[in-house]
């Protein structure tokens, strides 16, 4: 998390610095779905790229919002945030309640993004 953020930093650049540690969560939650042998190391990789990418996202709305602008842009990223720390355990459990298993779950859970396209 310390790297990214210093890398981000030194360049300057916050977009693809918050998008690909997002994209290496999202493989190694859908790896940790398929493979199980190596279910722990997946699930740690995920979360160090969650982790990674909160640094550079929260420095984005500074860089094309006004003040006041930020401070409501980023009160409501956060409101959704926590909503999402609700709907989230409750999606995955009625789906493993539903396919029987964790591993439903989470395949579910990367895919998410095409729920909403």
């Amino acid at each position: 998390m310390v790297f990214w953020s210093r890398s981000s930093d030194r360049r300057s650049e916050r977009r693809l610095h918050s998008a690909i540690p997002l994209a290496v969560a999202a493989v190694s939650l859908r790896g940790a779905g398929i493979a199980s042998y190596v279910s722990v190391l997946m699930i740690s990789l995920s979360l160090a790229g969650v982790y990674a990418f909160k640094s550079p996202f929260w420095a984005l709305p500074t860089l094309f919002l006004t003040r006041s602008s930020t401070v409501v842009s980023i009160a409501l990223s956060n409101s959704i945030g926590n909503l999402g720390g609700f709907a989230g355990p409750f999606v995955i459990g009625y789906i493993k309640g539903q396919g029987g298993s964790v591993t439903t779950g989470l395949l579910f859970r990367p895919g998410c993004w095409r729920c909403h396209s």
